[in-house]
């Protein structure tokens, strides 16, 4: 995960056209999710609108995408901002909630990690939630 992370930043750096000498510098950057809101169980074969707040760290942040990894009932998400750095950035941590659509396909229990970020040595945190999923 922190590869793609690393992948992210370093290969998808996005210059805007521009005439000027300084144009702003915009990029791809994951967030941290704050909470997510599940439901106590799933039904197979029913989908679910899955809430979660997340942190926009400052006013050049926008939400771009949802990344996700699927390895068997584990998924592993994180929130993509797209950021335009023009030199103003102004930091306001702000409070964010948005939601995806999850179709309930299998039987057992799904197991959602939402990337929060990293420890100082670099290890990836994550919100985990696991839900059963009923026939």
């Amino acid at each position: 995960m922190k590869k793609l992370f690393t992948a992210i930043i370093t290969l998808i750096v996005l210059v805007s056209c521009s005439l000027d000498k300084n144009p702003p510098l915009t990029y791809l950057e994951p967030v941290s999710v704050i909470s997510a809101t599940m439901p106590e169980s799933f039904t197979y074969g029913e989908t679910y609108q899955i809430e979660f707040t997340y942190l926009r760290p400052s006013d050049c942040h926008v939400f771009h995408d949802i990344y996700s990894v699927r390895t068997d009932n584990v998924i592993t998400i994180a929130v993509i901002n797209s950021v335009t750095d023009n030199g103003n950035c102004q930091t306001i941590n702000a409070i964010t909630n948005n939601s995806f659509e999850f179709l309930a396909s299998d039987t057992g229990s799904y197991t959602f990690k939402f990337w929060q970020g990293e420890t100082d040595d670099g290890e990836d945190i994550y919100l985990t939630m696991e839900v059963p999923i009923e026939e």
